[in-house]
């Protein structure tokens, strides 16, 4: 080699484009040295920095880890220098088993990376700078750990890590060594302790966390278990009822532990009685939490509270009393609908007075959120507002049934005189029986005490006509800012032009699979334009059958010229990471105002990163799965054996005891199956 021409090992060397491929020829001798130093550079090589960091920003994490490879220059300004992948919502980390039995089922649209063994993850890590919520997806507590390892070497700046255990193995020590900067924490376990939970034993310092969020977690009430004292926002959910004393009861007797918690959520919380009611309002009081601003109650259970008729006590029922009680409520409000009798607003002698056991309680609460509670919405309402007068806002959650609307009706004249503003969701529940009864919207209308209160109007599944055009269209929505509806087949054109001639402070609506909406309905927004206070955000998500806001580009180019020279409008589209966008964007030249209209939100720019992690355990995981579905498949196939009858019954017995000679049928099919093996070859070609 060292008698080769070195313009031969030139262009020899100039074939080799990936820098440890130089590299290691340049160690082989010193010619080898002299000739690769000597060798002219690149055409990257003349382009600025700034330019290719630009560039490097269109690609992907596979993309960049091949230029990476190309010479030392690249994978320092991709590496270090580059910014790293944008727009990286979330950061998936699974052990093969885990996604190949489960996770994939339901993500099979999702692209995943795999990996041989975790010390691989950092090739992967180093291209990543920023994410909002790394999630770890583990069974064995070696993987979990050494995951966080990799997660704390790569410096990666993350908002929050989800910790997601298939079994009892916790990790939580380690990762507040690895990370103790940690911001936000999400704890749920999957698999079987989805509903099973998961027992805590202790809990680590995290001084640097102010989010919290435990999901089926045991804490026991025996166990010395801090919570860290700098958490700001705390939620906590357990769905079993096998606990003595439930779970809220020891969470709640430490929220002390954390003074400084601004928002609450708990969910699945039973309140059996009026005292566990007291309770609980008692240890997130004033005193207790004085910085408590936000309070959710999800899937909670309140108790009933017995009207006061004659003046006599209250009687406090239990669950069995109570669903009595209900059962009354529901026979009445059919009757009531068959006679077509239903009240508008609910004007019963009922009331509720104050009650002793709330006595002495006050909470500092501005929000209270309840989502599908099971209680009477009226009493929740009078304890809450009893005990909290610094009250602004009340976001609702219901079943969209008449029993719910009733309710509705009943305490929205307290929310109004108390000057409660109100958010007013509604999920529709699927028909029993079909064909669908008689709409009860068209006999039940608001009350007039919502057009004044509510501030923001959501519906999902709803599928009766009746309540967009009687129920909704009852009267206007003087307040109400955002409209949103998902899966509303029945939502109709004219639902929304009323709402853009009655809601004139309305600035943002969210419009997902509508069917029935079309341009039509959008004109209206473009032309009283000028009309409006504020800018609309529009977002109406495109469907297989319509391109939602280039339709409505073209409508306004073709059948509104006149109207469009009075404005600006412009058609963008955007790419994401994963999907593209189109934004129609309007203006008014006299007032400024503009309206916005895109098939996209804020959810979609980003991406989601998964990578899959090949582990000893899981390897063996996986094989012990196989064997056992093999030894399930075997007993099934024995057991449809045995149920099945036989399908070649055995021959008659004979009735004479000589045995007859053979029927002439034999000697024909035995002197026909020398013909039938020479026309085998040639069944064989056909078949090839």
């Amino acid at each position: 080699m060292d008698q080769l021409p070195r313009d031969v090992l030139t262009r020899i060397f100039s074939n080799f484009t990936y820098a440890d491929q130089t590299a290691t020829l340049s160690l082989v001798c010193k010619v080898f040295s002299e000739v690769i130093r000597a060798m002219k550079p690149h055409f990257f090589d003349s382009i600025p920095s700034e330019v290719l960091l630009r560039v490097f920003d269109n690609f992907d994490l596979r993309e960049r880890a091949s230029l990476a490879r190309v010479d030392r220059r690249f994978r320092d300004l991709i590496v270090e220098k580059s910014s790293g992948v944008a727009e990286v919502n979330v950061l998936n980390i699974f052990e093969e088993h885990i996604w190949l039995n489960s996770v994939r089922r339901n993500s099979s649209r999702q692209k995943v990376i795999t990996v041989e063994n975790p010390d691989e993850l950092i090739n992967i890590l180093r291209y990543i700078k920023n994410v909002s919520a790394a999630k770890v997806w583990y069974e064995s507590s070696e993987f979990g750990q050494r995951a966080i390892d990799q997660l704390a070497d790569s410096k990666m700046k993350m908002s929050c890590v989800d910790v997601y255990p298939y079994a009892p193995e916790q990790i939580l020590d380690y990762l507040d060594r690895k990370l103790p900067e940690l911001g936000a924490l999400t704890m749920r376990p999957h698999g079987q302790n989805v509903w099973n939970g998961v027992r805590m034993t202790q809990m680590p310092a995290f001084n640097g966390l102010r989010t919290l969020i435990m999901d089926n977690f045991d804490i026991g009430g025996e166990t010395q278990i801090e919570f860290p004292p700098n958490v700001t926002t705390f939620e906590f959910s357990n769905r079993g009822t096998h606990h003595d004393p439930p779970q809220w009861v020891t969470v709640a007797e430490k929220l002390y532990q954390m003074p400084l918690i601004e928002f609450l959520g708990f969910s699945h919380a039973r309140f059996n009685t009026i005292d566990d009611l007291a309770r609980f309002l008692r240890l997130i009081s004033r005193e207790k939490l004085e910085h408590l601003r936000f309070l959710a109650l999800k899937f909670c259970k309140f108790p009933s509270l017995r009207p006061i008729v004659d003046g006599g006590e209250p009687e406090r029922m239990g669950w069995r009393q109570r669903m009595e009680e209900r059962e009354r409520e529901r026979e009445r409000a059919e009757r009531e609908q068959a006679e077509e009798i239903v009240a508008a607003v609910l004007k019963d002698h009922e009331g509720i007075r104050p009650l002793e056991e709330l006595e002495g309680i006050s909470l500092s609460l501005q929000w209270l959120k309840l989502e599908l509670c099971d209680g009477r919405l009226s009493e929740v309402m009078h304890v809450f507002t009893n005990v909290c007068c610094t009250l602004q806002m009340a976001l609702l959650s219901m079943i969209n049934d008449l029993e719910a609307l009733r309710d509705l009706n009943t305490v929205a004249p307290l929310l109004e005189r108390l000057n409660i503003w109100t958010h007013l969701s509604f999920l529709t529940k699927a028909p029993i029986n079909y064909p669908k009864p008689t709409s009860f919207f068209k006999r039940i209308l608001p009350s007039p005490a919502l057009f004044s209160i509510v501030t923001k109007i959501e519906a999902s599944f709803a599928d009766d006509p009746a309540f967009f055009d009687n129920y909704l269209m009852a009267g206007t929505w003087p307040r109400v800012h955002e409209l949103k509806l998902i899966n509303c087949d029945e939502a109709s054109n004219e639902f929304l032009m009323h709402m853009n001639t009655h809601s004139l402070l309305l600035r943002k609506m969210i419009l997902i699979r509508c069917r029935r909406i079309t341009e039509q309905a959008m004109i209206p927004f473009v032309e009283q334009l000028h009309l409006k206070s504020r800018d609309i955000m529009v977002t109406w998500k495109a469907d297989k059958l319509h391109l939602r806001p280039t339709s409505l580009y073209l409508a306004l180019c073709a059948t509104r010229a006149e109207l469009m020279r009075t404005k600006r409008m412009r058609l963008r589209t955007k790419k994401f990471s994963e999907s593209d966008g189109i934004e129609v964007w309007i203006q008014d030249k006299a007032t400024g105002r503009k309206v916005t209209f895109r098939d996209f939100d804020d959810n979609d720019s980003g991406r989601i990163v998964s990578i899959n992690v090949r582990t000893p355990f899981s390897i063996r995981r996986m094989e012990e799965e196989a064997l056992e579905k093999e030894k399930e498949r075997e007993a099934r196939i024995k057991e449809l054996e045995r149920e099945m009858p036989p399908q070649n019954p055995p021959d008659p017995v004979p009735t004479t005891s000589t045995v007859a000679d053979p029927p002439p049928a034999a000697e024909a099919e035995v002197d026909e199956q020398p013909e039938e093996e020479e026309k085998r070859p040639e069944q064989d070609n056909m078949e090839a």
